[in-house]
C-alpha cells in the first residue's frame, strides 16, 4: 500500500462513495496522521450530516479529483473509524492509482442533446444522452452512424443546471434500441478530452449519483 500517494494528495478535493459505489459526498482530504495512518476527510456540503448515514466500521472509497494533465485517480479504500457532523476519519486498507477507475462509474443520464459535428461536417442531429462515464458516452439517435465515426457536441449540458460541455467521441459499437424501432444505441469513447472537460465530466457523474441517492432517500 503506497501511503505516499496520500501524502502527495493532501488538500485535494475528492468524492467519497460507499463500498458499494453509492455516492456519499464531495469533500477534501485535509490530514494524514503519520502515527495512526489515518486519513481525515471533511465534507464540503454544510447541509449534509455525515453521522446520519455513515457508521464506524463501514467501508468507503475516497477518489481524488484528477490534477490537470493527469488521467489517473487516486483511490483510497478504507474503513471508517469515526464520523462527525462534517468529517470522517478513515483507516486506509488499499491505496492505488487507477487510470480507468471512473470507467466503472457509468451513470444513467437520459438527457436530450444535439450532435453538432459528424466527421468534421457540421450538422444538427438531435439525440438522447443515455449514460456517461469517465471514458465514454452512450447516445440514442434515429440518425445512422458507423463504427469509427467521430461525433461532437458543442456547449451543451448533460444534466439540468449542469456545466456545458464541448466533447468529441468516436463510435465504438452500435446496437438496436429495444424501445424505439427506428433508433439505435451508440457506445462511444471520448477523444482528445481536455483536462477541464475531464474534471467537469467527473463531477457530473457523481452529481447525478447524488441526485439519484437523494430521490431514493425521500421517496
Amino acid at each position: 500500500m503506497s501511503l505516499q500517494l496520500i501524502r502527495d494528495n493532501l488538500y485535494a478535493r475528492c468524492t467519497v462513495i460507499s463500498g458499494q459505489n453509492g455516492f456519499l459526498f464531495f469533500g477534501r482530504i485535509i490530514e494524514f496522521d503519520e502515527a495512526t495512518h489515518t486519513v481525515k476527510v471533511i465534507c464540503e456540503n454544510e447541509e449534509y450530516a455525515l453521522w446520519r448515514d455513515i457508521r464506524p466500521k463501514s467501508e468507503v472509497k475516497i477518489l481524488t479529483t484528477p490534477m490537470p494533465g493527469r488521467n489517473a485517480l487516486i483511490v483510497i479504500e478504507g474503513t471508517v473509524q469515526r464520523a462527525t457532523i462534517d468529517s470522517l476519519i478513515v483507516t486506509p486498507d488499499y491505496v492505488f492509482s487507477k487510470v480507468d477507475a471512473r470507467d466503472h462509474f457509468r451513470q444513467n443520464v437520459l438527457y436530450p442533446a444535439t450532435i453538432n459535428w459528424v466527421n468534421h461536417r457540421e450538422v444538427e442531429q438531435p439525440c438522447t444522452i443515455m449514460d456517461i462515464s469517465g471514458t465514454g458516452i452512450a447516445i440514442r439517435s434515429t440518425f445512422s452512424y458507423q463504427v469509427g465515426d467521430w461525433l461532437s457536441i458543442h456547449n451543451q449540458p448533460f444534466r439540468a443546471d449542469g456545466p456545458h460541455h464541448t466533447v468529441s467521441f468516436e463510435v465504438a459499437r452500435v446496437s438496436p434500441c429495444p424501445d424505439m424501432e427506428d433508433a439505435s444505441i451508440y457506445g462511444c469513447h471520448f477523444v482528445n478530452l481536455s483536462a477541464e472537460e475531464d474534471s467537469k465530466l467527473y463531477r457530473d457523474i457523481f452529481a447525478l449519483q447524488a441526485s439519484a441517492l437523494h430521490q431514493k432517500r425521500f421517496r
